[in-house]
């Protein structure tokens, strides 16, 4: 039997969806190809990414740019913000039976004083249709 020492939020919700599909992936080790769509969507965080640290406008000629300009709006101003933050060593989950391993795509933590609220974004893209 394995020894389990850590879990992601996308194993949990892969085990919710389809016990096998969870099973053959992290037991039997077998590979899925990723969509065209997941793809997109790696590339879209990627764009944000960079926006979010360096402050490079997302190029308004690809795909994955004019999508990213869309949602600008409702992210922190550049430089701003920590990405990519590991959710073990800053919010670790202290009582769970296994370590909780994943990252928080953008994490925004007002100044001292200030009356806005902490933010913990996680990007998303969806199809609209």
């Amino acid at each position: 039997m394995a020894n389990w020492s850590h879990a992601s939020a996308s194993q949990i919700n892969t085990f919710r969806d389809c016990p096998r599909k969870w099973w053959l992936q992290k037991i039997a080790k077998m590979e899925t190809p990723s969509s065209k769509a997941a793809e997109l969507g790696k590339r879209i965080h990627s764009v944000l990414e960079d926006y979010l640290t360096t402050g490079v406008m997302p190029d308004r000629d690809t795909e994955e740019g004019k999508i990213a300009l869309r949602g600008l709006e409702f992210l922190p101003l550049p430089g701003k913000s920590r990405v990519e933050v590991a959710v073990q060593d800053e919010l670790p989950i202290e009582d769970a039976p296994v370590d909780i391993l994943g990252y928080i795509d953008c994490l925004y933590l007002p100044p001292d004083g200030s009356e806005e609220v902490p933010l913990i974004l996680d990007h998303k893209t969806t199809s609209s249709r």
